[in-house]
């Protein structure tokens, strides 16, 4: 192992290949670390080396969030229908764990399996019913009627919301609230919630000390003009000219990142997931892939 961390931060991609190799070829009791050598496999785009890693993972971890960790891992490197079958097999311990049924609801929605996932998702909330992250990720999949259902349920919830620590689940509360308010056409408080939710964001993120955010102050008042909103130069009544905000979540899962420090410790909010910038960042591009490999199988069997 200290060969793999050596070799990883000496940028060496022919040495990392070649240790993870021998690690798998001596089927080395690693457990739980499998996971771990598999996400250096996967930064240096060795991603048949990693997903035999999760394999490996998935053989000898006990942990609920390890096992989570895997799968999402297996999921960012474009086996989301196969990550989504493991759960399927071993559906009593799904059932059993918040951690796993959260993960379960998000490949479903993944995959497209939009009836699952809500399942699955109302499921973690009969355990945790202020999971942030499930509750926006519900917001996302909802249609105007659900969207007021939910609209009353996280109204119910929120004055508790509003008292607790800062976090990613807090934030994501917020968003879901917006998004509920949005579907049902009340713009207005949508925006107010999604600002609550970016001032959330930001204020739990770490900033740089040694980095002068003063800059960045002068340079607007400098170029005060620039910055201001300048109306669109279309007459057309049926064309908005008003700014709107915009707040860009990713799809928070658990098992993206190791969840070894507790997020918040308020039992009225739990966290059940992290976000993490690579799936972030290919979301978009797996999901297609995924449809036309589901495509290509549907037109096989005509």
């Amino acid at each position: 192992m200290q060969k793999l961390v050596s070799a990883s931060k000496s940028v060496n991609k022919s040495q990392v290949e070649a240790i993870v190799s021998d690690l798998i070829n001596l089927q080395a009791p690693l457990q739980e670390r499998w996971v771990g050598v598999g996400q250096i496999a996967k930064s240096f785009g060795s991603y048949r080396l990693a997903k035999r890693c999760i394999e490996k993972s998935l053989e000898q971890s006990q942990s609920d969030q390890m096992v989570a960790q895997a799968l999402g891992m297996l999921s960012d490197l474009g086996k989301t229908e196969l990550a989504y079958e493991y759960l399927q097999s071993i559906g009593n311990r799904v059932s059993s764990s918040v951690v796993l049924l959260h993960l379960k609801g998000v490949l479903a929605y993944q995959l497209g399996y939009f009836t699952q996932a809500k399942q699955s998702l109302r499921a973690v909330l009969r355990t945790v019913p202020t999971s942030g992250e499930t509750l926006h990720l519900l917001s996302t999949m909802s249609d105007p009627e659900e969207a007021k259902e939910l609209q009353k349920e996280l109204d119910t919830l929120l004055s508790s919301m509003d008292k607790v620590p800062l976090s990613v689940s807090k934030a994501c509360f917020y968003n879901a609230l917006g998004n509920t308010y949005l579907k049902t056409s009340e713009v207005d408080t949508a925006y107010q919630y999604f600002e609550k939710c970016a001032e959330t964001m930001r204020a739990i993120s770490p900033k740089d000390k040694s980095f002068d955010y003063s800059l960045i102050k002068d340079w607007r008042n400098e170029n005060v003009k620039c910055a201001e909103f300048k109306p669109s130069s279309f007459t057309d009544e049926s064309v908005s000219t008003k700014s709107s905000p915009i707040f860009i979540l990713g799809i928070p899962r658990t098992g993206t990142t190791l969840v070894e420090q507790v997020i918040i410790q308020n039992t009225e909010a739990q966290s059940v997931g992290e976000i993490d910038a690579f799936p972030m960042a290919v979301d978009n591009v797996l999901k297609t892939k995924n449809a036309l490999e589901r495509l290509k199988k549907t037109r096989s069997f005509r």
